[in-house]
């Protein structure tokens, strides 16, 4: 069975591109004599795909480095899958650069590229595999975008270029330079371009004569949301329900026993615990409202406008 090792940075959407190719087809154990998660899968039955760590660059000592070294050079490696983020090309080819030196069929796979016009970004794709000497495919992995040439070249047995040229760079520098000379060929930045729609919104929400108003009329809202137009409304309702049904019904289903077991478990148990249920109905709406507010990222910047305040 051919081998195939997965690698990119962090947060580049590895593992998704793993579990499409892989599909429930895995196992998850951890390498030998570390911690770090080890996840295999298996593509079509013929390629063995193996989800190496994340990692920045081959030239640190941390585990997953360490990892990831090892298995290129004694896991029988038949070809390297090497995911970046489109929109961040000079951070992540320097990972790039240091694979090629494996002398491997490689293919680079440009994650995210369906975000490139929004950005203003615009990536020449033949000239970028020109000047790499590697194959070059954009996708996006949680569209399912350009999947299908990777999984045809995979059955291709890997009819992908092998760069031999030995670069000899002396340190960091000199890669980050050369990656910014092939970026000049192959990326150009349209900065006229609209800018992003929370570029947009920064400019309004940050803005110092609007940003208390609305920093005010926000949370304002939020208090309305929850003590007025949905909290207190549905409060009512369960407040009512419990209150004039339900406990009038465990006071009659209870009239036979003694009062003060009746009392106890009717007005103390029951009706402490429903002080507490009355509340939820507020408390939701409260936690609703801040979890709108926290994944639309404005409690962050509400943060920046306080901090500036302070």
């Amino acid at each position: 069975m051919k081998r195939a090792a997965l690698l990119g940075n962090p947060n580049v959407g590895k593992t998704t591109l793993f579990n499409i190719l892989t599909g429930s087809n895995q196992y998850v154990g951890n390498w030998a004599g570390v911690t770090v998660e080890k996840k295999t899968g298996v593509f079509e039955k013929s390629i063995e795909i193996v989800d190496l760590p994340g990692i920045y660059a081959m030239d640190t000592y941390s585990n997953e480095e360490t990892v990831s070294k090892d298995f290129l050079i004694n896991g029988d490696v038949d070809i390297i899958l090497n995911i970046v983020d489109a929109s961040n090309l000079s951070r992540n080819l320097y990972l790039t650069m240091q694979l090629k030196e494996f002398k491997k069929p490689m293919i680079l796979l440009l994650n995210m590229a369906d975000t490139l016009p929004e950005k203003g970004i615009k990536i020449d794709y033949e000239r970028l595999q020109e000047e790499l000497k590697i194959k070059v495919i954009p996708i996006s992995a949680s569209k399912g975008v350009g999947i299908d040439e990777v999984k045809t070249v995979l059955r291709e047995q890997f009819n992908c270029p092998v760069d031999e040229n030995d670069y000899q760079f002396r340190n960091e520098e000199q890669i980050y330079k050369y990656i910014d000379s092939i970026l000049k060929k192959c990326v150009t930045k349209n900065e006229t371009q609209k800018k992003y729609v929370s570029e947009k919104i920064d400019k309004i929400i940050l803005n110092k004569y609007l940003a208390y108003p609305i920093l005010i009329g926000i949370f304002y809202i939020m208090f309305m949301f929850t003590f007025s137009w949905v909290g207190k409304p549905l409060q009512d309702i369960l407040s009512k329900g419990f209150y004039e049904k339900f406990m009038p019904g465990m006071h009659e289903l209870l009239k036979n026993s003694s009062p003060w077991f009746a009392s106890l478990i009717v007005d103390g148990v029951i009706g402490g615990v429903g002080s507490v249920i009355v509340f939820f109905p507020i408390i939701l709406s409260l936690f609703l409202g801040l979890s709108f507010l926290e994944d639309s990222g404005y409690m962050a910047r509400a943060a920046l406008i306080m901090d500036k305040t302070m």
